[in-house]
């Protein structure tokens, strides 16, 4: 995740804070900052903002660089309505949408230079048993032949939850001179998406410096309480804020979770030990010091986690742990997590934190 708002204190040092605000249970393996020095005038975006691996695929991780984004000059939804407003501007003010409806919009730039074309997509997530009803049908772009037929091009993915900064590539694509886009939101059970704002950009890449992954310096495990949640729905973006509101376990999980203090050795590695925390816990971390960017630089921080989370929905127990080399979850009988020394002595350690 590109972290724009996170800043160094005075002494070079970085502060993260993740929380878990919804009854789910999170095993988290591995957490560090990697800093990208972006020559001045551009800025990032990272392709693990696109959700793809529920279409059967995965992209490369990968930074594009962007600068000077066009703004749209007109967008037509399938209903045939301007909702030019609506997208040309990052504001939390969605184009209309219906749950039942798979949407696209006719966008229109102006002319731009097709060999660098990228769209530069802000938008959010929604899920939900209710949309099982609709088939799958992959996002997509589609672009004029010279004939003026609409082709499709590329499928994507969708946005990972929260409101992501994704980057759709059409570098090449274009079969014509004709620079309109179709891009289609598709459907998928249990997700929709719903577009925030929709600009272009065609500025040629460069190369950012990507540095060495940071390990976190300290990292402590404690009970935080609730947050106060604004649910995203189709016509606004959620939020959470960083209070802490009473509370007394409900919606926990049951199990074995991480003890709460100093976590920073599960960290590190990509092992299987897990830092397991759930609904009103959060875990703080500092990186750092480091040093500053080179001169005609800024400094863009990107956390880089893995873990897998327990939505209830899959189970409300903290067992079976997941593992790397399982084949699906729940794992069939013939797969286990790790039961070395190594592990359970992990186990016995940390995971001594238990909510029935």
């Amino acid at each position: 995740m590109v972290l724009n708002g996170l800043k160094a204190d005075p002494d070079g040092r970085y502060e993260v804070k993740l929380r878990e605000t919804q009854a789910e249970i999170e095993y988290l393996d591995e957490a560090k900052l990697i800093p990208v020095d972006v020559p001045d005038g551009y800025e990032i975006a990272s392709s693990s903002a696109e959700h793809t691996w529920g279409n059967g695929f995965l992209r490369p991780p990968h930074f594009y660089t962007l600068k000077d984004l066009r703004s749209l000059l007109s967008a037509v939804d399938q209903h045939g309505n301007d909702v030019t407003a609506q997208l040309k501007e990052t504001d939390g003010v969605p184009a209309p949408v219906e749950p039942t409806e798979s949407p696209y919009y006719d966008l229109d730039f102006g002319s731009f230079d097709a060999t660098h074309a990228k769209l530069v997509i802000e938008a959010w997530a929604l899920y939900s048993s209710s949309y099982t009803t609709q088939t799958f049908t992959p996002p997509s772009v589609e672009l004029k032949d010279a004939s003026g037929r609409w082709i499709q091009v590329k499928t994507f993915g969708v946005p990972g939850g929260d409101e992501k900064t994704m980057v759709y590539d059409l570098s090449g694509l274009f079969p014509s001179a004709d620079r309109h886009i179709r891009l289609k939101l598709g459907s998928r059970p249990w997700v929709r998406w719903v577009l925030d704002s929709v600009h272009l950009d065609d500025s040629a890449p460069v190369e950012p410096i990507v540095g060495n992954d940071v390990e976190a310096a300290t990292a402590d495990l404690s009970r935080a309480g609730l947050a106060t949640m604004i649910i995203p729905d189709f016509r606004s973006r959620g939020s959470v804020l960083d209070d802490n509101l009473p509370f007394n376990g409900v919606g926990l999980g049951q199990g074995k979770f991480t003890r709460y203090g100093d976590v920073r050795q599960l960290l590190s590695l990509a092992d299987d030990k897990f830092v397991i925390f759930g609904m009103g816990d959060q875990l703080l971390m500092t990186f750092g010091p480091l040093g500053g960017p080179p001169e005609g630089y800024h400094r863009v921080m990107v956390l880089k986690i893995l873990h897998y989370y327990k939505a209830p929905y899959v189970s409300t127990k903290v067992a079976a742990l997941p593992f790397h080399g399982m084949s699906s979850y729940p794992y069939p009988a013939t797969e286990h997590y790790p039961s070395d020394s190594d592990h359970l002595s992990y186990q016995a350690t940390y995971n001594t934190r238990e909510n029935r």
